[in-house]
């Protein structure tokens, strides 16, 4: 080894000091030593900034979104209503076309103009409703009497 003093040399040997690192204060030239600065290019997908419409517009755009979720509400309500004043089969028949009215935009709209409704995947939504839409309807066609 080079520091061994089993080698014959009686004196250790020290590793020879590194150079001292400058550091970069500012906009430097480059010298002759120095390769000239290369523009560095970006690595990946580059990140894309949106400009964000107004709020004013935004509150719009959401409340347009949710129209079809409006209308079905609407249609709920007016259901509750008739169930209200005792006209039960008919409440039941308007509540059931809202929820089949629900799986058919959920089937035949995109997710972003469904709005509130998309709840679960599209599938399970789509099954969900159809279901509790001719349930309700053949419960107002087949229940017998005043209830």
């Amino acid at each position: 080894m080079a520091n061994d003093p089993a080698d014959g040399d009686e004196s250790p040997r020290l590793p020879a000091e590194k150079p001292a690192r400058r550091r970069a204060t500012g906009p430097s030239t480059p010298g002759k030593n120095e390769p000239p600065a290369r523009a560095m290019k970006p690595r990946g997908n580059p990140v894309r900034t949106i400009a964000h419409p107004p709020l004013r517009t935004q509150i719009r755009g959401g409340s347009r979104r949710q129209m079809v979720y409006f209308v079905i509400l609407a249609m709920l309500v007016v259901g509750l209503v008739f169930v209200a004043v005792e006209q039960w089969r008919r409440g039941l028949v308007v509540m059931g076309a809202s929820i089949l009215l629900v799986g058919v935009a959920r089937a035949v709209l995109p997710t972003r103009l469904v709005g509130w409704l998309a709840v679960r995947n599209r599938t399970s939504d789509l099954i969900f409703c159809l279901l509790f839409g001719i349930m309700l309807i053949a419960t107002a066609i087949v229940a017998r009497g005043q209830i």
